[in-house]
């Protein structure tokens, strides 16, 4: 028994986070700024994005991106019940629907063909939302193609997935250029990148301009585009948005975090090791895949190395870590991969399921 307290995934603060701080505070400019517009460039550069907007959480980055794909009420989304609950409070938060299909017994992400059947069964479907759970990426290339044949968009929550890889693309760079695509992160205290709070959207230009006005009251203008020398104090307000804006304090810290994270993903896969040590073999645990062609982010749950196995196109399955992890997640999980596709779904909700929906009049549940 270790004598302290085992924190669970605290972040991985220097002093460079600190100074960067201390610099915003004492420039006098602490809210949406230039350490801002730094964040969101080196983020898309980063992720291979077209564009990126430093938000104040994934959640608000997930609304906005439905707010500006226009979908409302009348509309269904498909999505998961293996997520948290804001992936589909923002659904029913724009008056849409969610439609929650099950899920893939090894992977835990949302089964393409179950969303198939359930696009085909439901034309009022407008968009599909996949959860990378965990920071292992969905099947895109199937979600990808559902989309394109059905005319519908795709919101990613990626708030697991920074950095992740999938067929040798990042999350958050274009999936395909015919269909739309964006994607939101989470930047929580308890993230691979950490800012405390904070979240970035990342997707085709025009649109993260239009997700900009809807970011800050719907205005032309942020106040560093007003009220600095290059500025003008002239704005209008073009539509009826939300307070979701990342202020520079946030993104001083979010500057270095993503400096360090190439050097944090290594340390995690050194843990990992230890991980597989200590846990290969055990008797009674069911241990998680990665897919051929896919990079996991090692989110801050479970994972494993990706040591091919012969004839199945998975990986040896080996149990792996981020830097603190609680082991009633991995039996939490073990124990919903013992169970049969349906009841799966029924366990989930006592857990990670957005209760609100589940009890929801509106969510509908394919059969």
């Amino acid at each position: 028994m270790r004598p302290e307290f085992l924190s669970f995934s605290p972040p991985l603060i220097g002093e460079e986070e600190i100074e960067e701080v201390v610099k915003a505070l004492r420039s006098g400019w602490i809210t949406t700024g230039p350490r801002v517009d730094r964040f969101q460039s080196e983020f898309r550069e980063f992720v291979g994005a077209e564009s990126a907007l430093a938000l104040n959480s994934c959640t608000g980055a997930m609304h906005i991106a439905l707010a500006v794909l226009g979908i409302g009420p009348g509309d269904r989304v498909v999505s998961t019940p293996m997520t948290f609950a804001s992936t589909i409070h923002v659904i029913e938060q724009v008056g849409a629907q969610p439609v929650l299909v099950d899920v893939e017994p090894d992977t835990l992400n949302i089964d393409p063909e179950r969303i198939e059947a359930a696009v085909r069964a439901d034309p009022k479907i407008k968009a599909i939302m996949p959860v990378h759970i965990y920071g292992h990426p969905c099947e895109m290339d199937a979600i990808i193609d559902i989309a394109r044949r059905h005319q519908l968009a795709v919101i990613e929550d990626a708030a697991h997935a920074l950095p992740a890889s999938y067929r040798g693309r990042m999350i958050g760079a274009p999936a395909g250029s015919d269909v739309t695509n964006l994607v939101a992160f989470s930047f929580y205290a308890n993230k691979n990148l950490a800012t405390g709070e904070g979240g970035m959207l990342t997707g085709p230009r025009e649109l993260i301009d239009e997700a900009r006005k809807w970011s800050l009251h719907g205005m032309s203008r942020d106040a560093h585009q007003r009220y600095t020398e290059e500025g003008s104090w002239f704005y209008e307000v073009q539509l009826p948005g939300f307070k979701y804006n990342m202020p520079d304090i946030q993104a001083a810290i979010g500057i270095h975090q993503l400096a360090k994270l190439p050097m944090m993903q290594r340390r995690r896969h050194e843990i990992v090791a230890q991980y597989d040590e200590g846990l290969t073999g055990l008797p009674g645990l069911e241990l998680p895949v990665i897919r051929s062609g896919s990079t996991s982010s090692v989110s801050p749950s479970i994972d494993h190395d990706s040591s091919p196995s012969s004839g199945s196109g998975t990986s040896a399955p080996r149990f792996t870590s981020s830097r603190s992890t609680s082991i009633l997640t991995t039996e939490t999980n073990m124990a919903l991969r013992r169970s049969s596709s349906r009841s799966r779904s029924a366990r989930i909700s006592g857990w990670c399921l957005c209760r609100s929906a589940r009890n929801s009049p509106t969510a509908t549940w394919p059969t």
